[in-house]
């Protein structure tokens, strides 16, 4: 570990011990070998993606990935803390459980950025 890390990883534990005896507790996941053919499911001759003959010629005019009224995106890099990060990939598993879909850390940051940006516009302008 390079002196940087360290010196850093060091900061951390005299910052918030807490976040790094959950960092230290976190499970490690064995791989799994792809190339293993006891871990495989059996080949089969199965299509599961093929289309009926009403489907292969049919055309709409509907584009299928139309782009909904939505704000523009700017891609943006942050640096964040360790345990921040450790913290966002908690949530996400929490919400990708409840939701049953796919969540990203950009749709956290997002949320989290609305809050505190609501949170200081109350803060300047209380009576509105």
């Amino acid at each position: 570990m390079s002196k940087q890390k360290a010196s850093h990883k060091k900061t951390l534990q005299n910052r918030n011990p807490e976040a790094m005896k959950q960092e230290q507790q976190r499970v490690i996941v064995t791989p799994v070998d792809v190339l293993d053919p006891k871990g495989q499911k059996p080949r089969t001759d199965e299509h599961l993606n093929t289309r009926s003959l009403e489907q292969a010629h049919k055309r709409t005019d509907e584009r299928m990935n139309k782009r909904t009224p939505e704000r523009e995106i700017k891609r943006q890099s942050f640096d964040i803390f360790l345990d921040q990060y450790f913290t966002l990939l908690d949530i996400r598993t929490e919400r990708k459980q409840k939701l049953k879909r796919d969540v990203t850390l950009g749709e956290l940051a997002q949320e989290a950025f609305e809050m505190f940006i609501s949170f200081e516009r109350t803060k300047e302008h209380p009576h509105t």
